[in-house]
């Protein structure tokens, strides 16, 4: 009965510590990871830095990049106005 009445205390003693001492561990991490410079940003780059890939990337100013056409030879409705939709019977079911 003692050793149940323990359990039960620990756990509740765990239960409202752990986010306390979770929280406490990870800053404790974070903190040692920035200082040492272990933190990286995209694909092993100080963060914040812009690395080849992204210098390709960037538009020049005047040219005009075009990724797609859309093609001209879709078909077009016959009469010029839209003539509604196509009826589909449905029967109400109760």
């Amino acid at each position: 009965m003692k050793f149940f009445i323990i359990l039960i205390i620990t756990f509740f003693l765990m239960r409202l510590l752990m986010p306390y001492i979770i929280r406490w561990v990870l800053q404790v991490f974070v903190k040692r990871t920035i200082r040492k410079g272990g933190f990286t940003g995209t694909f092993g780059q100080p963060p914040f830095q812009q690395g080849p890939f992204q210098q390709q990337n960037q538009a020049q100013e005047g040219k005009i990049n075009i990724d797609y056409v859309p093609n001209e030879n879709k078909a077009k409705p016959s009469g010029g106005e839209f003539k509604g939709g196509e009826y589909v019977d449905y029967e109400e079911v109760k």
